[in-house]
Order: structure tokens, then sequence, then C-alpha cells
């Protein structure tokens, strides 16, 4: 015959049966009803199920509802792109030097590439008055520094006033690449972390990466950001000792889940992004830029920039360098996962303030305030 109270019954008696034999100071922590272990049991219950519920449940729901909303005739992960944004098209110079032969092109060591915005002139003055110092410590230390170029990607300018801005900087510095392509991303509710349908950075490192492999021979190619210190004389002695082809480098990102991106998810039909490198900064060899420089298929856009790249590089047999030396600035305020200190070693310093741009020696070392 059946034992009458079911399931419960025999969790009460197992319960009973461990607290036989669990020491005296611990008895107190069973349960003295039967009601009390069941109860208990269904509240478990309940709220693995509304844990799943809020983590899953809404992420599709605004799949299904932005679908229906927007594309009412396409499936539930499709996402479309405004007409006038480029994919994969021939790279539409405005304001840069014509495309060089093969049998021509220097051979440079780096190129820098950093995608910035029209309205960044601030960060690029930083940024350039720095990287004319990295050159001279260079040639102090015997690279060369004619191996080395930077370039700032920008976007199309929206009004004449940003269109005479941008030739008056052009004329001065001569090292803007001015790319059709939007100068800001295409977002919902941008300031607070949305769905970027349209990433402008992402295009930006992508034409560049057809502009430098029709342009240049090179070791490796570098996406920096206009709010970081790059380190290049550390980055020249950190290279040594790199293999030189097949490199993915920079500070690699695992796990991150995809739940805010719930139009891009939609697109890219992941719950969590592959390993990819943090979007302070990364290098990468020629052949990887030639990969993307080349290829015929069209390449996803709409994401966060760092993992979408991430994305075009996870099914290649690549080198995939994590290294700490690319971080965030200590003060930062970002994810302590990803803070180091300003150190000698430090290649490259993300978020790096206005403040600790007078304190990088001669040297290269950046000594970074604490307030």
């Amino acid at each position: 015959k059946k034992k009458k109270g079911g399931r419960c019954a025999a969790a009460s008696s197992n319960t009973n049966l461990a607290k036989e034999h669990a020491p005296a100071e611990h008895r107190s922590m069973f349960p003295k009803s039967r009601a009390t272990l069941c109860l208990l049991v269904y509240l478990v219950v309940l709220q693995i199920l509304y844990i799943r519920l809020a983590y899953f449940g809404e992420s599709v729901e605004h799949i299904i509802d932005w679908s229906r909303e927007e594309n009412p005739h396409l499936p539930s992960y499709y996402v479309d792109l405004p007409e006038d944004l480029p994919v994969t098209e021939e790279i539409k110079p405005l304001v840069f030097p014509p495309v060089i032969p093969a049998a021509d092109r220097p051979t440079l060591d780096l190129v820098v590439f950093i995608p910035t915005t029209i309205g960044s002139l601030r960060r690029r003055q930083f940024v350039r008055a720095q990287w004319r110092r990295s050159l001279l410590l260079l040639q102090k230390r015997g690279y060369g520094a004619d191996k080395a170029s930077l370039w700032f990607c920008l976007g199309r300018p929206v009004n004449p006033e940003e269109t005479a801005a941008v030739q008056r900087e052009q004329q001065e510095h001569q090292d803007i690449l001015l790319l059709d392509v939007k100068d800001k991303d295409v977002c919902d509710n941008c300031h607070k972390q949305g769905d970027i349908l349209f990433s402008s950075t992402t295009v930006k490192v992508l034409l560049a990466a057809r502009w430098a492999y029709q342009r240049f021979q090179f070791k490796f190619f570098v996406r920096g950001a206009d709010d970081a210190y790059f380190n290049v004389a550390e980055f020249f002695a950190a290279a040594k000792s790199m293999p030189a082809d097949r490199v993915y480098w920079g500070r690699f990102w695992h796990q991150q889940h995809s739940r805010r991106d719930y139009k891009v998810r939609a697109a890219l039909r992941v719950k969590y992004y592959p390993p990819y490198v943090l979007g302070m900064g990364f290098a990468l060899s020629y052949d990887v830029v030639e990969y993307l420089a080349t290829t015929k298929l069209p390449l996803l856009l709409n994401g966060p920039e760092d993992a979408v790249i991430g994305m075009w590089l996870s099914g290649l047999h690549l080198r995939r360098i994590h290294d700490r030396r690319f971080h965030n600035h200590f003060k930062s305020g970002d994810s302590p996962s990803t803070i180091e200190p300003c150190k000698p070693s430090s290649i490259l310093i993300h978020y790096f303030p206005e403040r600790d741009w007078d304190n990088i020696d001669e040297n290269g070392v950046a000594h970074c305030t604490s307030k």
C-alpha cells in the first residue's frame, strides 16, 4: 500500500532521518512540521519559476513585440537597418588620400586608428600631443618613428559649420579619415545603454581596416580610443614577443550576456556573446585585417562594437591574447575586473582623465592621480 502524504511525507521522512543523524547544535535548522517543510519546498519552486520568467520572458517578449511592430511579415530574429546605412559597399572617401598600388605601399610596424566624433576635437588634441612625444621616444629607443602612423576616423558632417571645422583640422594635421557614414551611433536611449541598432564605431573600424589594407603593409593594426592613453613604446616592446600572424590581442571578456540588447539579440540569436576584446582597444595582425578587408559577405553592424567584432572573428582559429596591460583607469568607476593601477608596463589605459595627460613622463609612463 502507498503511504499517505505522497512526496511531502517522503520529504518529511528524509528530513527526520537527517535530523536524527545531525549534530545537536544543527538540529534547530530543520523544519519542525511536515506543513512547514512543504511550504518551504513550494516557495523555492515558485521563486525559481519567477526568476526564469523575469530573466528570459521579458527579453523574448521584447523581441517578438518589436518584430511584429516594425516588421510584421518577417521572422522574429530579423533586424532591418535604415536604408542609408552602409553594410559592405565600397569605401566612399570624403577626405583622405587615394588607394596606393600594392607594390608602392609603405611598410609600417604599426597603424593606429581611433574612431571618434567631429565634436571630440579636445580629446583628439590630447592624443595628438602625446603621440608626438611618443614618436620621439621611439626614435630614442631605436624603433624608428617612421614605422608608426596615427589616424582619426570621423563620420559625415551634418552642417556647414562642422564641414568647415573638419577641413581646418585636416589641413593642419593631415591625419583624418572622413568616412561616408553617420558620425554617431543610432540607438534607443543611448544614454541609458539601450539597444545599439547601428554602431557607427563598428563601421568606422571596418572601413579603417579596409583602407589600411589598401594603403599600407603593416605588422599590427590597433583600434584605439580618443579617451585612452596608448603607450606606443611599451606596445613596441611587447610586440617583439608576439607571433606575427593570427593575433587578436587585448583584454578579453567572457560570458557577456546579451539580454540588454533586445533587438540586437533578435538579429544575432545569441544568449551570450563569444569571448571578445573589450572596447577600450585591441590589436590585430595583418592577416586578420586582410580577412576583414577582403570578405565579400555582409558583416553584422548592429550591436556593441567590441562584441560584434568578437562575433566576426569567433569562428576563426586565432591566437586570442588576453593582456591585463590593456585596462581601464583605476578611478573610472567601471567594472572592477577591468581596472588596474597605472604601471610602467601599461599598454593602454582607457577612460584616461584630462588631468593625467600632463602626468606622462619622458619615458611614456603615466603617473595617474588618485583624485
